[in-house]
């Protein structure tokens, strides 16, 4: 049996009063118990990942679109810059307006996805927790309604 020990927090005596000692086999015991009553939102859940997963990616493209922005539109050299780093590039014969257009409407588009799936993330995250709450508490009803008077 493995066991998580206290460690007191810094800048205290040694002496300090600890929290208690929790059994790791006591640990995972109550995370399969609480579990249990996520099982029936699983398909919420998973979208919730995936959703997170979209917001990650979104906002990781934001940050490059950023820097493109930064790095070679702005500068009055940049685009020299941006045909010497990806010459693929220069067979479109893009300008400086051309990308800034694309970067501003893929922006829009990267803010309106971002926003969507934050606010998806976040009501199904709610939502979810709510519903185990109920079901907690549907239980507990349950077993104190079937206990002798």
């Amino acid at each position: 049996m493995s066991v998580i020990s206290p460690v007191p927090p810094s800048g205290t005596s040694p002496n300090a009063p600890m929290a208690p000692v929790v059994f790791v086999s006591d640990f995972r015991r109550l995370v399969s118990r609480l579990l249990r009553y996520a099982r029936p939102y699983w398909k919420q859940i998973a979208a919730s990942m995936v959703l997170m997963a979209i917001f990650a990616g979104a906002t990781t493209a934001a940050a490059g679109f950023a820097k493109i922005l930064l790095d070679y539109v702005l500068p009055a050299d940049g685009i020299e810059k941006l045909n010497e780093v990806h010459p693929a590039w220069r067979a479109w014969n893009l300008t400086r307006l051309d990308i800034l257009y694309g970067l501003t409407g893929g922006g829009l588009v990267l803010s309106m996805l971002i926003g969507l799936t934050g606010f998806a993330n976040e009501y199904l995250r709610a939502w979810v927790a709510s519903r185990i709450l109920m079901d907690l508490q549907n239980e507990l009803c349950r077993h104190l309604l079937a206990l002798p008077m």
